[in-house]
């Protein structure tokens, strides 16, 4: 806990920093001064962890320094004149204009200054959020969950509640401020992460039938496709590859288990289903070897990988979203028997390949550790196995990111953490490249 000192001689923004650092729980006390003489009495008389101070003449400046040489190594945010700095180790200088005064600004560069073991304390709080961006709120009626807007290092200030229409005005006023995203605790995101893509995506009243239902969220899907990159000819392609899988399968069940999925209000299944597929698509369309054979079989493993659950709900806890020990025994062995569960499904069906039936009951190995259920590397893969595992760890780094293009790096990053041996290392630089052409990412390729 921090006990600061804050001095500005402009009354109204010494308040308006006031009250925002009031906030912050790292902070144990603020005192303020309105004139150098009570900052002088104060400095000599107390001790301070941290200063924000307004420095109004260079005499001043030298000033304190002689009352309080030790202030060089404490943090320190300055304001008012350009005054030398080099002797500081650990201070910051921000311009703060009492008409223009930046929110989002000062707490970025009041971040800075924080001590690393007081702001780790403050992160620990901060990863129990997500953002959402507000290009995803546009699209939804309700919100299926609390919404936030973070004023500090540690501080979040509910702005919408669960189950609030999301007004477009109220977007609009925060964009106006610099403000693109809010907050979701992710334990919320994670619970009701189909709500953004499913019964409130688009509104079901606005819709005459299933069909057009269905066809206006895949839509906001393809936007967000369009978002980070693939182009609308790979998604058209996917699309019509999933149509003829159906056709192919010549199998009237398949396509009432697709349906199932498909018009379900709970459409996680269905949805990170189709982003995998669409995905796989982008990667294989790289590859010289490439054929609409090899990209037809992956799209149906992609499609139906997840159809055997009976508990839809048990694709979160699958997908890594939560935590597996809320599970009882019969839960925990669904997860584990559903890849051999869809693949028995299928493998009944003389059109569906071997490599399909394969890629389904391989779908959750070379993951270390976590592989399952027969623990296998990825140097015992084929490269379409391969694919499918990487697109299907992607489409799940896609939710936990919320779909922000600006966090994709980090979703690569963390969807690539594994793809190092075998085959996984032709997809893992394909990967890279399809992102690269429109993020201009720098990720070396191991």
């Amino acid at each position: 806990m921090l006990k600061l000192l804050l001095f500005d001689v402009d009354l109204l923004r010494l308040n308006k920093i006031r009250t925002i650092l009031s906030a912050m729980s790292i902070l144990s006390e603020i005192k303020i001064a309105n004139d150098e003489a009570r900052c002088v009495n104060l400095i000599k008389d107390e001790y301070f962890d941290i200063f924000i101070l307004n420095i109004n003449s260079e005499e001043f400046f030298k000033k304190l320094l002689v009352i309080h040489p030790s202030i060089e190594d404490l943090p320190v945010l300055l304001f008012g004149v350009d005054v030398d700095i080099s002797n500081f180790k650990n201070c910051k200088k921000i311009n703060l204009e009492t008409v223009n005064f930046k929110l989002v600004n000062f707490l970025s560069s009041f971040s800075e200054i924080i001590p690393e073991d007081i702001l780790k304390t403050s992160q620990q709080l901060i990863s129990e959020y997500i953002l959402i961006k507000f290009s995803i709120l546009r699209k939804i009626n309700n919100t299926p969950c609390d919404l936030y807007i973070r004023l500090g290092s540690d501080k979040f200030v509910k702005i919408v509640n669960k189950d609030e229409k999301i007004h477009g005005f109220l977007l609009d006023k925060y964009e106006s401020k610099n403000v693109e995203e809010f907050y979701t605790r992710k334990i919320d995101f994670y619970a009701h992460s189909d709500s953004f893509f499913s019964s409130s995506l688009p509104n079901v009243s606005n819709t005459e039938s299933s069909g057009e239902y269905y066809s206006q969220s895949t839509q906001i899907i393809n936007d967000i496709f369009n978002e980070v990159g693939i182009s609308k000819g790979v998604i058209d392609l996917a699309d019509e590859l999933i149509k003829n899988s159906l056709v192919e399968s010549k199998d009237p069940e398949l396509e009432n288990l697709l349906n199932k999925f498909k018009f379900s209000k709970d459409r996680y299944i269905f949805d990170h289903s189709y982003l995998t597929s669409v995905l796989a698509v982008a990667i294989c369309e790289k590859f010289e070897w490439r054929n609409r054979q090899n990209m037809q079989k992956i799209v149906f493993a992609s499609i139906f990988h997840d159809f055997a659950f009976v508990d839809p709900k048990l694709a979160y806890f699958e997908s890594g979203f939560l935590n597996n020990g809320e599970l009882n025994k019969e839960q925990k062995d669904e997860i584990f028997n559903h890849p051999k569960k869809i693949a028995e499904m299928l493998q009944k069906n003389k059109n569906i390949s071997s490599e399909v039936i394969s890629i389904l009951m391989k779908h959750h190995e070379a993951h270390g550790e976590n592989s399952y259920p027969n623990g296998i590397s990825s140097t015992g893969l084929s490269i379409l196995e391969c694919i499918f595992i990487i697109s299907h760890e992607f489409a799940n780094e896609l939710y936990r990111i919320a779909f922000r293009h600006d966090k994709l790096l980090n979703a690569i990053e963390n969807t690539l953490d594994f793809a190092n041996t075998g085959n996984m290392k032709q997809v893992r630089k394909v990967l890279i490249e399809i992102f690269s052409e429109k993020f201009q990412l720098k990720i070396e390729t191991k």
